[in-house]
């Protein structure tokens, strides 16, 4: 049963999290740029931390995967961090939280062709 109290605890931090994010770009930095960079590096910071906890490396044909993957969310989040220096938070997540449908749309897509 504590399975409920980690999905509600989930949700409660991502939303503080959404709030945060709309208050730092709206307020406090201007450029949607910077604070994606800046979110970027902090999260290359932690990847020492790999190596301390040896976490297997994978094949470079998964890493390529993984680097564009990488590139693609990084272009994505863009987009979000735009629309939320213009729209309210409640908005832009009810269409950010949409998109796996878009995805299994293009997974069906490919399948049939």
């Amino acid at each position: 049963m504590n399975w409920v109290w980690f999905a509600i605890g989930a949700h409660f931090l991502w939303a503080l999290v959404n709030t945060g994010e709309k208050y730092l770009v709206s307020s406090r930095i201007k450029n949607p740029l910077a604070y994606l960079c800046l979110a970027t590096w902090l999260n290359v910071l932690i990847i020492p931390i790999a190596w301390v906890v040896k976490v297997q490396i994978p094949n470079w044909e998964a890493l390529g995967y993984i680097f564009a993957v990488a590139v693609f969310y990084f272009l994505g989040t863009i987009f979000y961090i735009i629309s939320l220096q213009r729209e309210e938070v409640s908005r832009i997540n009810i269409l950010w939280q949409i998109i796996p449908i878009f995805n299994l749309g293009a997974c069906l897509e490919q399948t049939n062709n």
